[in-house]
């Protein structure tokens, strides 16, 4: 609450400047404040207000781009939209976050393929694959899989310019045939291609010390921990996941703070994991470990669709406790009880 009383002064702030002082030039720094208030409020539960925050920095952004020719505010506006879009998403509104979808991918494939930015390559893939898993949620399955495969050629693209054309291709084919196989309900051979990836990626990560390739192992001990967990062999579902936290945790360490949302995310499975088994002292010590991660992102305004969902899947998880299962978290906590009580809102 305190970290959103900061952003409405500085939305007061730069709202007086651009407003009534008509510092035209401060609009663009309007909208990210906007934009960090949202993620303060989806934090809270205030989801529509958070929407209403998003929706509001979009039409600045499209003022200074469309009436003011500011065309190199043009992949922020994809960035609006692609958070917006993660907003409606968990709002239920999945044919809006769809809309909004496709219209990042065109902004950000015209920046690519028209204007030359192919910095903005990974950006366009990013945003396709969300955009295939808005059309998976709505049933449209092969459109999905058409951006998922473009998503996976222009990753490929990026590495064979990297010189890393053996290990992408490799990589590429295992894990396309790991998640075909899981789709299918071939859980072993799944579980195989997983393992054979998960190798190659360790040798890359803590052999050759290739942390560019940190967020990829993480992938695949995700994969790894689904086909373990459906396969109904928990504990090693729960080391697979615990391997994946320590190796977030050692990224963290050593200042990859991009790796924070993933890793709060991880935990908030993890907690899943833990209440399931009945280890409550462990599931709250990652309640409390996820909301410490949290504060300083927003803190310093880092806002994703993944640290977003996170939070949320974790406070609709608290909230959803049974009153038993409640009670047993809380005594875990101990002191903490009343951080997390705030956090769920819940008595």
């Amino acid at each position: 609450m305190e970290a959103l009383g900061c952003y409405e002064k500085a939305e007061a702030l730069y709202r007086r400047l651009v407003e009534e002082e008509e510092r035209r030039e401060l609009a663009n720094d309007l909208a990210g404040v906007l934009m960090i208030k949202g993620s303060a409020l989806w934090i809270l539960g205030c989801f529509q207000e958070a929407l209403g925050c998003y929706e509001e920095a979009e039409v600045i952004y499209r003022r200074l781009l469309e009436r003011e020719g500011r065309t190199e505010l043009a992949n922020d506006l994809a960035r609006v939209l692609m958070i917006k879009s993660a907003a409606l998403e968990n709002l239920g509104r999945l044919k809006d976050a769809l809309r909004c979808y496709e219209e990042a991918v065109a902004i950000r494939r015209r920046l690519v393929e028209e204007e030359g930015r192919r910095e903005l390559a990974k950006d366009l893939a990013k945003v396709l694959v969300d955009k295939g898993l808005a059309l998976e949620a709505l049933g449209r399955h092969l459109e999905a899989r058409k951006c998922c495969e473009e998503a996976i050629a222009i990753y490929e693209r990026l590495a064979e310019e990297k010189g890393r054309r053996k290990v992408a291709n490799e990589l590429v084919d295992v894990l396309k045939r790991g998640d075909a196989l899981l789709n299918s309900g071939r859980l072993q051979e799944a579980l195989a291609c997983y393992e054979e990836a998960e190798a190659i990626y360790k040798r890359l990560v803590e052999e050759e010390g290739r942390t560019e390739f940190v967020n990829d192992l993480e992938m695949v001990l995700m994969g790894k921990f689904i086909a373990l967990w459906t396969l109904g062999r928990l504990s090693e579902a729960i080391e697979c996941f615990n391997e994946s936290i320590s190796l977030l945790e050692r990224m963290v360490k050593v200042g990859m703070s991009h790796t924070v949302p993933n890793l709060m995310w991880s935990l908030w499975v993890r907690f899943n994991l833990y209440r399931q088994v009945g280890d409550w002292e462990v599931a709250a010590q990652d309640v409390v470990r996820s909301l410490t991660y949290a504060l300083p992102l927003f803190q310093t305004g880092a806002s994703t669709k993944t640290l977003m969902s996170g939070l949320e899947g974790l406070r609709k998880t608290l909230r959803k406790l049974p009153n038993k299962e409640w009670a047993q978290l809380v005594a875990a906590l101990g002191e903490k009880a009343e951080m997390v009580r705030k956090f769920a809102q819940r008595s």
